[in-house]
This record gives structure tokens, sequence and C-alpha cells, in this order.
């Protein structure tokens, strides 16, 4: 028995690998799904986060009930 729920895309999320920016598809790929998505794009993420990032709070404080 399957549960089919459908979820809505809310952002996408790319994380950024040291000494990867100077890669073509690095540089390319965010474009590309700039123009074949219609949710925000966060880039630039890295590996030593503490904490969000503003862009993300405010996708993730649009998402809550008020």
């Amino acid at each position: 028995m399957y549960c089919r729920k459908q979820f809505a895309l809310l952002g996408v999320a790319l994380m950024s690998a040291p000494g990867m920016n100077d890669n073509i598809a690095t540089a390319t790929n965010a474009d590309i799904l700039i123009k074949i998505l219609n949710v925000p794009l966060l880039s630039k993420l890295g590996e030593n986060l503490k904490e969000l990032p503003v862009d993300w709070r405010r996708m993730v404080d649009s998402t809550r009930e008020h």
C-alpha cells in the first residue's frame, strides 16, 4: 500500500564545494535552473553554514501557517 501525496517545490539549494566555483558546469547550472524553474534558487551555500541565509529564512517563513 502506497501513500500518494503531492508536495510543492519551494526552492532549490545549490551547495558550492571548495575549488568548484571556476568550473563551467557550476557556473551554468544556476542559470539553467533559473530559466526552467519557477521557485527561488538558493545558491552559494558553503560547508560551514552556522545559520540560515536570509533567503532561506524568508522561504521557510512564507510556508508557515499564520
